[in-house]
């Protein structure tokens, strides 16, 4: 039989609640909506990293940041360990990379034959790249409270950069004359920040969203790490028209991811034909767009850690199916090999999917799926690590007295930390140590420190020599702008 054309899209930062197939009133979606139609939803689904470079790199090689040694953004993923790229491509698929990955240091490729386009943030530390890409705004695609304050209408690089790849990839696969079978990764930045988008969406959703507000017996039970997090953000009083603008701008950045998609997913029926590619929508973490007054990402709220994923493959999976039980994005890793007849990769974390789309298998309902984060030491954030276990959700902090915990199920807002409660103390010796098992909080940090004192050296060297690393996409001259925000 003929092996499928793989076909990955994968997006940053989208909260998997803003799709209209997840429930959003408000968000326009039609082209995601469309594709879970004619597809499988894994509607709880985390990612293995709330961040880029660890969540990416994860993903690629199946496995946990802190075995890839890549858990902040500003580490890289060793060249000599294999990915998905390497294995599918051993198979006999052509690889191919439009776009964004967030590949750290000179492999700007780990396995893909060929790859167009550069990438939207600086591949290595040199502070110049923010101002190819972003001009004057870089700070606003960073976690800083300049982020929430300016968002608003005008125009970024992420625009002309979506556009770029997605053009890139259509007018490839539309002119290839290979005769192995495709796997193309898509990489687009939306909706990531900064929170800038046209001003026409950007009305619409500003008078279209509604306020939320932070519920107080959240404020009361949170634990001491996130009010740290909230405090060396400076975020804990956000005035509540920024929130609106950044909702708004933040709901406009999904649409325009929207528009994307279906224009991927026509150029794919076109030259590729539907029936013999699966179609694979995902993000490498969420967003928290304001919920209980939290932004961006690199916590283990359900907003930042959850991620939206669509898989769409008429020929062989049923249509406009959900599966609800718990996954992870590196599930994706083991499934992406199964259908290439490629090599699994040495112990991956997760597991493939192939029998459960079909419906040949089922996920066990308490299934503990692992999510991990180290530290960057001038934002002084600790590391921390999360382990969901079918109802409850634990976060273990580095460097404080005890955990988080919710009951997802009684919570699922998770308003209630119940981790310093005495009744529960048996629930959270025993996820404890599970978790432990994969991770050490200990042993990230001192790795994270030891790993900062080379990058404070290689930073300094690439500024000094002025090293133009390959792959850094710029921008034309006066693309970032804004529109003077007026109070709507």
């Amino acid at each position: 039989m003929k092996r499928p054309n793989i076909v990955f899209i994968l997006s940053d930062q989208h909260n998997a609640t803003v799709m209209g197939n997840a429930g959003d009133p408000y968000v326009r979606t039609p082209n995601m909506d469309k594709l879970a139609g004619n597809g499988i939803k894994l509607s709880n689904c985390y990612c293995n990293s709330p961040l880029c470079v660890p969540s990416r790199m994860s993903l690629l090689t199946g496995q946990l940041p802190l075995e890839t040694g890549a858990m902040n953004n500003f580490q890289s993923l060793y060249s000599d360990i294999a990915t998905i790229a390497h294995s599918i491509n051993i198979a006999g698929y052509e690889t191919i990379l439009s776009g964004r990955m967030h590949f750290c240091g000179p492999d700007q490729n780990h396995g893909f034959e060929k790859r167009f386009v550069g990438d939207v943030t600086p591949n290595y530390h040199r502070d110049e790249t923010f101002k190819w890409i972003y001009e004057d705004y870089g700070e606003m695609m960073k976690q800083k409270r300049i982020t929430i304050e300016k968002a608003g209408a005008g125009n970024s690089a992420l625009y002309d950069f979506d556009r770029e790849v997605t053009e890139k990839a259509i007018e490839y696969m539309g002119k290839r004359e290979d005769d192995r079978p495709l796997f193309m990764t898509i990489g687009l930045y939306a909706p990531h920040p900064p929170f800038i988008a046209d001003k026409e969406r950007f009305d619409y959703y500003f008078n279209l969203l509604p306020e939320i507000e932070t519920p107080e017996d959240f404020k009361k039970n949170l634990h001491p790490a996130m009010k740290d997090w909230l405090r060396r953000r400076k975020i804990d009083d956000i005035d509540p028209i920024d929130k609106r603008r950044m909702r708004a701008a933040y709901y406009s950045l999904v649409e325009y991811l929207d528009e994307n998609v279906g224009r991927i997913i026509e150029g794919v029926e076109s030259s590729l034909g539907l029936d013999n590619t699966i179609i694979i929508y995902a993000s490498d973490h969420g967003e928290s767009m304001g919920i209980n007054d939290f932004y961006w990402k690199t916590t283990f709220f359900e907003s930042s850690v959850k991620v939206p994923v669509i898989i769409s493959y008429p020929k062989e999976y049923p249509k406009n199916k959900i599966i609800d039980e718990t996954t992870c994005l590196l599930d994706l890793t083991d499934t992406f090999v199964e259908w290439s007849g490629g090599a699994k990769l040495p112990n991956t974390y997760g597991r493939s999917l192939v029998k459960i789309l079909k419906g040949e298998e089922e996920i066990e309902e308490d299934r503990v799926i692992i999510s991990e984060i180290g530290s960057y030491p001038p934002a002084k954030d600790k590391p921390s690590a999360m382990i969901k276990k079918g109802k409850w959700k634990l976060i273990d902090f580095y460097g404080y007295d005890y955990p988080s915990l919710f009951n997802l199920k009684e919570d699922p807002g998770e308003i209630y930390d119940l981790g310093n409660k005495e009744e529960f103390e048996e629930v959270v010796e025993e996820l404890k140590k599970e978790l432990y098992k994969t991770w050490d909080g200990k042993k990230a940090y001192e790795y994270c420190n030891w790993s900062f004192e080379h990058f404070k050296l290689t930073k300094k060297w690439a500024e000094t020599t002025k090293f133009e690393f390959p792959n850094v996409w710029k921008c034309r001259r006066g693309t970032n702008y804004l529109i003077d925000n007026i109070e709507n």
